[in-house]
């Protein structure tokens, strides 16, 4: 599925980039993601446009660094984009999601991938999901087959969460709710982008319905 506010891989794993350092270049993308430097540059343009980075300088000198609002708005003055940073901000969001859902509300999510091998991620997750089945939340994950068995053992304390895997080319790290889009970046500085908006929330909810009714149970 394709979406204008749709985070990619790679734009993800630049976004993580700004978290190991201040300032990152087209060169750096380049190197970090052995991908050609006119993909990398049309990333941070991307990235810019977005309103989550912002180019400093000229030319091949030039740089990017993280942006350091936390909102942006629409040119209707409406709040789209809220950005989460750091660790403690990234908690706190995830509490924000656990108050506001209430018994009978979805939780929807298209899971990590390689980030499963964090420890602090699993246990961090785990706890999460605990409360959001205590809730009665319609709690459901749908994961890539190749981190199975790791994200079966991280939940299997956790047997009200329905998991469902696919080989299928999906999203990675987001979250669907009510009106909002969460992408997630992990990395030593986590990151949330949070879109809210109730058109794409509702395009992202059909369409992870239509890759959770082909994919398969535990």
């Amino acid at each position: 599925m394709n979406n204008n506010h749709e985070l990619s891989i790679n734009q993800r794993k630049t976004l993580a980039l700004f978290h190991e350092e201040e300032h990152v270049s087209v060169g750096m993308v380049s190197d970090r993601l052995q991908i050609p430097r006119p993909t990398a540059k049309q990333i941070l343009l991307r990235l810019t446009e977005l309103g989550l980075i912002s180019r400093q300088g000229l030319g091949r000198g030039s740089f990017y660094s993280l942006k350091n609002e936390d909102e942006i708005y629409d040119t209707g003055g409406n709040k789209l984009i809220s950005v989460y940073k750091g660790l403690n901000s990234f908690e706190n969001m995830f509490l924000s999601i656990k108050n506001d859902l209430e018994k009978g509300d979805y939780y929807w999510s298209f899971a990590f991938k390689t980030e499963y091998h964090d420890p602090l991620l699993g246990s961090f997750l785990l706890t999460f999901h605990k409360e959001l089945t205590e809730k009665g939340i319609d709690d459901r994950s749908i994961v890539n087959t190749k981190v199975k068995e790791v994200v079966k053992d991280t939940y299997k304390a956790v047997p009200q969460l329905q998991i469902r895997f696919t080989d299928q080319d999906i999203p990675v790290g987001m979250i669907i709710l009510k009106d909002r889009v969460i992408n997630l970046v992990w990395s030593k500085k986590p990151m949330a982008i949070v879109i809210k908006s109730p058109l794409i929330c509702q395009q992202y909810a059909d369409f992870f319905v239509s890759v959770w009714d082909k994919s398969k149970e535990k």
